[in-house]
Order: C-alpha cells, then sequence, then structure tokens
C-alpha cells in the first residue's frame, strides 16, 4: 500500500487533504479507512478530535479520500500544531494493512 498525502486547501476557516492510496499487484475490491486526529502539541495541552477519512474509489488499485478539518492550527517553530492518524486497507470485512500517518498545515 502505497501513500500519497496533499494539501488541496488551507485557509483560517478549513484545511483539506487529498490521500491517494494504491495497492499494487491487486485487483479485488478494497475499503480504504482512516482518520486524522488533532491538533497535537508538545508546547501546549489541546483538546483533539477525529477528523474522518471519506472514501472516493477510483478503480484499478487507486483509492482517493479527502480529510476536512475546520479551523485548522497551523504549524510553526514555536507552536508545532500537528494531526496524527492511521489509514486501513480492508476486504470483506477484514483488516488488510494499515499505516500511521502525520499531518501539519504550514502557512506560506
Amino acid at each position: 500500500m502505497k501513500i500519497t498525502i496533499e494539501q488541496q486547501r488551507l485557509s483560517s476557516a478549513e484545511a483539506e487533504i487529498r490521500i491517494d492510496v494504491e495497492v499494487d499487484g491487486q485487483h479485488r475490491p478494497f475499503e480504504v479507512r482512516g482518520h486524522l486526529s488533532g491538533p497535537r502539541s508538545t508546547h501546549s495541552e489541546t483538546i483533539q478530535l477525529a477528523y474522518p477519512l471519506k472514501q472516493v474509489v477510483m478503480g484499478d488499485g487507486k483509492y482517493r479520500g479527502r480529510v476536512l478539518i475546520p479551523e485548522p492550527n497551523l504549524w510553526k517553530p514555536e507552536t508545532p500544531f500537528t494531526y496524527e492518524g492511521v489509514i486501513e486497507l480492508w476486504h470483506d470485512g477484514k483488516k488488510i494493512e494499515s499505516k500511521p500517518i502525520v499531518v501539519c498545515f504550514k502557512a506560506s
């Protein structure tokens, strides 16, 4: 399972993350599940919320999902906020594989 993460949009109101999952050599139908939780910081206590992955099936061993995070906390050296989670690959109601992910939002 190969995972590619790309920031689609970032504003003070909302962040959108696109997550592409590619499964090599297997052509059976899969379900991709996952979430991000956060914000987390080593410098302050936070209330962490879970943000679910919404899957879009693309076919041919490729899957796409997106996660929307309202009012994201930005990563700065003095306040290094991150969002952590897991992406899971499922088939016939059984988890086949999972991988942890970490995302941060940097203002440009």
